[in-house]
């Protein structure tokens, strides 16, 4: 009897121990408080299959992911969760770009150069540690032109401007790209050339890349819209911010004060019209912009300038201009240029003509003496 209890003792003790484990409740998991999947732990990791040292990760923040590779444009910011069956005594992460390794079960982390970076959470308890290596698993790609930045290091080109001193939305930083006839920009790409006349030449005031595109849609930058900009090739659409003003926005400064600033039109010409300036473009080639026609003042016979066409809406800001069509007489007469005319009965946001000053608002009156038309009263 004593024979047989011995031969059997070592498992009694294995069962005993089996149910004793079995009566005890098992720790539930950590919730990582992520809603995507878990990435499996196939990358060199180094858990050992018992549950008890099981240790992942999930990434939030990707612009793609997948099981092996998160991509995203610098700045990229990213939100790290373990995934763990146990709570650890320890947690850190390395996020392979020398920054400083951080604690926490859920941690956020910016990724502000190029390039592709290792990812390693490591755990540990009073066995040890345990950790999970995701090789090459953060992608940041450079900022293109014109995007955000926030240092030169995270720009394709390698130059960031503006941070905090240029007007909204630049001063979120621009990457610069500057381009020629020269030196194009690529496909994706237009030249766009925002320089001007102006006494103070700010650094996004040049030729550079601007992303193309067709519709406001197209421009993902906050603030940035698809308009019309003078290009080194013409007119091309492109994602721009608010300003400068295309052919007839307001340009004579705050409430149309002081005297015209080039600066604020895309063209770089501010004419002295309307009671807040008009921003147009010289035509020196015969070309302007869509939307525009080619024309030249009775006053200035010698100055061939861009002049809006009216589409019903486009001419309504200011008291001083309206809808006009083409008359040579007085000073503000005018005669579109080109071969190829308009149609029949197409109008121009020109001064406005008048009889009487209450057809000028009431900041202007009707000035008889240069063949009736409505100026800034004096």
């Amino acid at each position: 009897m004593v024979e047989t209890m011995g031969r059997h003792l070592p498992l009694l003790l294995v069962a005993a121990l089996l149910s004793q484990g079995c009566d005890d409740d098992p720790e539930p998991p950590v919730d990582a408080g992520s809603s995507e999947r878990v990435l499996p732990s196939d990358q060199g990791g180094g858990n050992d299959g018992d549950p008890s040292t099981s240790v992942d990760f999930v990434v939030q923040g990707c612009a793609s992911l997948s099981a092996t590779l998160c991509q995203g444009t610098a700045p990229l910011k990213l939100t790290f969760s373990a995934v763990l069956l146990k709570k650890p005594s320890t947690v850190t992460w390395d996020f392979g770009d020398s920054s400083k390794s951080q604690p926490g079960l859920v941690v956020t982390h910016t990724y502000t150069r190029p390039g592709t970076y290792d990812v390693t959470l490591t755990i540990g308890d009073s066995a040890g540690t345990v950790s999970e290596l995701k090789t090459k698993f953060v992608q940041v790609i450079g900022a293109a032109p014109g995007d955000a930045c926030q240092s030169d290091d995270a720009c394709t080109g390698g130059k960031c401007i503006c941070k905090g001193t240029c007007p909204f939305p630049l001063a979120d930083g621009l990457c610069l790209v500057t381009c020629s006839k020269q030196a194009p920009c690529s496909t994706k790409q237009a030249c766009v050339d925002l320089t001007t006349a102006a006494a103070k030449q700010e650094a996004w005031r040049t030729r550079l890349c601007l992303p193309r595109c067709t519709a406001d849609k197209d421009c993902k930058r906050a603030g940035f819209t698809c308009r019309l900009a003078r290009g080194v090739y013409g007119w091309h659409r492109a994602c721009l911010p608010p300003f400068p003003g295309f052919v007839g926005a307001a340009c004579k400064g705050a409430a149309g004060a002081g005297a015209p600033d080039h600066s604020r039109c895309l063209g770089g010409l501010c004419l002295d019209l309307g009671a807040a300036g008009y921003c147009t473009a010289a035509c020196v080639t015969g070309s302007c912009p869509p939307g525009t026609r080619c024309a030249r003042f009775t006053k200035d016979s010698k100055q061939t300038i861009c002049l809006l066409r009216c589409d019903g809406s486009n001419c309504t800001g200011d008291p001083l201009l309206a809808c006009q069509a083409p008359s040579q007489t007085g000073k503000y007469g005018f005669e579109v240029t080109g071969t190829s005319p308009d149609p029949k009965g197409t109008t121009y946001c020109a001064p406005r003509r008048c009889k009487q000053d209450n057809q000028c608002g009431l900041a202007g009156k009707c000035d008889a003496a240069i063949g009736g038309f409505c100026v800034l009263k004096k």
